[in-house]
């Protein structure tokens, strides 16, 4: 999928999350209004971008999924599986780890890096003099540990990823959910180390979720996924711009979703792909 399209579904995607925040929708703050689903990477969210709500105080999830990608240039196939778990330390602080088993044809079968996270949420939706709502803003936090088999992971000495968050979730008048979602990461691999992995790229992610039909618990899930400035690049790795779509389950436990990012890659000697998504949470 060309960056054109990509770039007009990011401003369909803002203009709609600008129009939703209305007076005809009642929009929460930290009461779980909407059942919050694990990303693939850990944390509470989409399918890759993170919400700026957390789980409520005592509540665990346990997410896991699966990914799938095949490349014809360079040629090679990928299966990971995702496996996370997130604690609501408060209910505006949630911590977590999350891995990943990786099989890639290029290299065999191991375990991908751990990322331990913590994300804090420091403002709550408030309505304005004239109706509308600011959204929720969080800071999240996350570091990468060197814990992969050779060729799998991302990092050889250590990673660490800045998170800034915007969401605003929120009820339609018949009752059903509606989300808006802003995610904008700085990550550091190996800095000073002088490793060959060593890099410093960033990563923006603009998520939107909409009621499907009349049902309350089913959404339709949309993304836009960007990575930039990555130096080093490896299989399923490298810049690129996303177009992530879905469908997502969420109950008050549990959550299933499932879907297709279209991957267009910035780099001329890199062939565009599509990534098969589907992942699954539990709350307690």
């Amino acid at each position: 999928m060309g960056f054109a399209k990509i770039s007009v579904f990011g401003l369909f995607l803002l203009g709609y999350s600008a129009a939703a925040l209305s007076a005809e929708s009642e929009f929460g703050s930290s009461d779980n209004l909407i059942p919050h689903a694990a990303t693939v990477n850990g944390m509470t969210g989409l399918f890759f971008t993170n919400s700026a709500f957390s789980l409520a105080k005592g509540k665990y999830e346990i997410g896991t999924g699966v990914l799938m990608e095949r490349s014809g240039l360079p040629a090679y196939s990928m299966l990971q599986i995702p496996f996370n778990v997130t604690y609501g330390l408060s209910d505006k602080v949630e911590i977590g780890i999350n891995g990943k088993s990786t099989y890639l044809d290029l290299v065999g079968q191991g375990l991908g890096d751990l990322e331990t996270n913590v994300k804090w949420r420091i403002a709550e939706p408030k309505k304005t003099s004239d109706g509308s709502y600011t959204p929720a803003v969080a800071f999240g936090l996350g570091l990468i540990l060197p814990t992969a088999a050779t060729g799998l992971g991302e990092v050889s000495e250590w990673g660490a990823r800045l998170m800034f968050l915007l969401s605003s979730e929120g009820t339609l008048p018949d009752g059903r959910y509606i989300g808006t979602y802003l995610d904008a990461q700085a990550i550091t691999i190996d800095a000073g180390t002088g490793s060959p992995f060593e890099d410093n790229y960033w990563a923006l992610n603009l998520g939107l979720l909409l009621p499907y039909r009349d049902e309350k618990n089913f959404q339709i899930v949309s993304e836009v996924n960007l990575v930039r400035a990555k130096k080093t690049i490896s299989p399923g790795s490298s810049d690129f711009n996303g177009l992530t779509l879905g469908l997502r389950y969420a109950s008050d436990t549990l959550r299933l979703s499932s879907g297709v990012q279209f991957v267009n890659k910035l780099d001329n000697s890199l062939k565009d792909t599509s990534r098969v998504i589907a992942t699954a949470s539990i709350e307690f």
